[in-house]
């Protein structure tokens, strides 16, 4: 298992999205995810999104072949999200929205859980930097799932205003995927905020403003 964990951390460091999948070819789906798992928390940043990019696309392949194993994956990051696990989550929420925007059985069934991750009444997580993860989840299954998310919309307005330009990007790119669900115009001002973040684009780590990011998959998302 040492061995191909460091085999997937050279992949992931070294190769393009396409060249680590063809690298990984012919080992078990579940075995790649369970190592996957790990680089989760990575704290390089390129080596953390290919991990939660793989972990989206072969999750639901493995959900294809047996959905209970797919599911155990849900399970498992949402435990890690939870208090009791003694853990923080790292990459959690990021990978549970990759895999449900890949796959729209999981989605159905996992939605109302990520969206309670913003709700004060329900899930709410209150560690900023966690948040973020959460928002980005969001919004990026917003894009391809607006009737599944549309519950989520009364909970991005105060991300809007929040003082994290993280969140205040996530928050607005979410709300502009869910105009069709009812969510508010996004202030004029988020657009034209020029606040520098490093995301995750195109199987890169660039930098984009605010204001572009808050503009979701018209800027490259």
């Amino acid at each position: 298992m040492e061995t191909l964990k460091k085999r997937i951390r050279l992949l992931l460091q070294t190769q393009s999205l396409p060249r680590c999948r063809a690298a990984l070819r012919g080992i078990p789906e579940i075995t790649i995810i369970n190592t996957l798992f790990s680089f989760l928390y990575d704290p390089e940043e390129l080596t953390k999104w290919r991990a939660v990019t793989l972990m989206g696309r072969i999750t639901s392949a493995l959900a294809g072949k047996n959905m209970e194993a797919a599911r155990i994956v849900m399970r498992r990051l949402m435990w890690s999200l939870n208090e009791e696990s003694g853990g923080i989550g790292w990459g959690a929420p990021e990978a549970m929205g990759e895999i449900m925007y890949h796959n729209r059985r999981l989605a159905v069934e996992y939605h109302k859980i990520l969206i309670s991750y913003v709700m004060p009444e329900a899930n709410y997580i209150e560690l900023e930097m966690l948040q973020r993860g959460v928002l980005w989840a969001i919004a990026r299954l917003a894009d391809k799932r607006p009737r599944l998310m549309g519950p989520a919309v009364p909970y991005l307005r105060p991300y809007m205003i929040s003082g994290d330009p993280y969140l205040k990007a996530f928050a607005a790119w979410a709300a502009g995927a869910l105009k069709s669900a009812g969510a508010a115009p996004v202030p004029d001002e988020i657009f034209r905020d020029r606040t520098e973040l490093t995301v995750y684009i195109g199987d890169r780590i660039a930098r984009r403003t605010v204001g572009e990011v808050a503009r979701g998959s018209r800027a490259e998302f």
